[in-house]
């Protein structure tokens, strides 16, 4: 059979069901899909546990990518707290010292 043969079938199997069966509306919207890959003669195989596994999959990966982003953020938010908290302790220490000096100048007056 010629591939614009199963095409012209597919696209009338298609308007048969119409609108109203359980399929009509779904493979309607896979025929461009099913046409692009005919005229590439590339076989249309996915099956919908295929898709739910590479979904699956596509989802697992962007969880671990997730969790990878999450932990580099949490170690810049740890390096970044502990330079401010070092920054006030030098503060709390300039500002420490600076009222020892001035305690001391105010007792020799």
């Amino acid at each position: 059979m010629e591939k614009n043969e199963e095409i012209r079938i597919l696209r009338e199997t298609v308007n048969k069901l119409g609108r109203n069966s359980y399929t009509g509306d779904w493979l309607a919207g896979l025929i461009p899909e099913i046409e692009g890959l005919m005229r590439a003669d590339i076989c249309p195989t996915i099956t919908i546990n295929e898709a739910k596994q590479q979904a699956a999959a596509i989802i697992d990966e962007a969880r671990g990518k997730a969790a990878d982003i999450e932990a580099k953020a949490k170690i810049e938010a740890d390096t970044i707290i502990k330079g401010a908290e070092q920054k006030r302790d030098r503060i709390f220490t300039q500002v420490w010292d600076s009222l020892k000096v001035a305690e001391k100048e105010l007792s020799t007056m």
